[in-house]
């Protein structure tokens, strides 16, 4: 279809990606999890965190982990924004229309510009904010104005990470652990 939601290449495998960095406290202990396990990722960060954290995304690539991008701005948790952040007043209660194409283009285009900059190459994949996913194939003309080449990655396996309550993180990522071991299939 027109986006990657899962991949299948023979064998048992589970592709790696982490949407919203980088952070300048985990995402430095993160890589080096990776790096110490000899595990590459895709990581999908904002235009917003590769300005504040530019040699975590020189890390990425020094480290054979693909950046792509998740837009410019970061979402909070749950995007309890996203109808102001992405999305125009709708029309109506029932009718939910796209952000304006300037918008959108706008920040795709300054997050693949800086990702430029920073990794001298240009980004292959944009991820949309979780809460959009489901509809992707309206975002897809959208992204596709602002670089033709960014291919749409969505996830076929959620760990809902960004619900952790950070008081019983202990408890939380085992449950996480668990969660996407047990929904892994070949």
């Amino acid at each position: 279809g027109n986006a990657i939601s899962s991949f299948k290449p023979g064998g048992q495998y589970a592709l790696l990606t982490f949407s919203g960095g980088p952070h300048a406290v985990y995402t430095p202990q993160l890589l080096e999890i990776l790096k110490k396990k000899g595990i590459v990722a895709t990581f999908f960060v904002t235009g917003r965190a590769a300005l504040l954290h530019r040699a975590l995304i020189e890390r990425m690539v020094r480290d054979g982990h693909d950046v792509g991008i998740e837009g410019f701005h970061a979402q909070p948790t749950a995007f309890p924004n996203i109808a102001t952040d992405f999305l125009p007043a709708p029309s109506s209660a029932t009718q939910t229309r796209l952000p304006p194409l300037a918008r959108l283009s706008h920040g795709i285009n300054e997050t693949v510009s800086l990702l430029r900059d920073i990794t001298h190459k240009t980004p292959r994949f944009y991820r949309p904010p979780i809460a959009y996913t489901p509809h992707f194939n309206e975002l897809l003309p959208y992204v596709h104005s602002a670089h033709p080449e960014l291919q749409i990655v969505l996830h076929s396996l959620d760990s809902n990470d960004r619900l952790i309550d950070l008081k019983h993180l202990a408890v939380a990522s085992t449950h996480f652990v668990e969660h996407i071991v047990e929904k892994l299939t070949p």
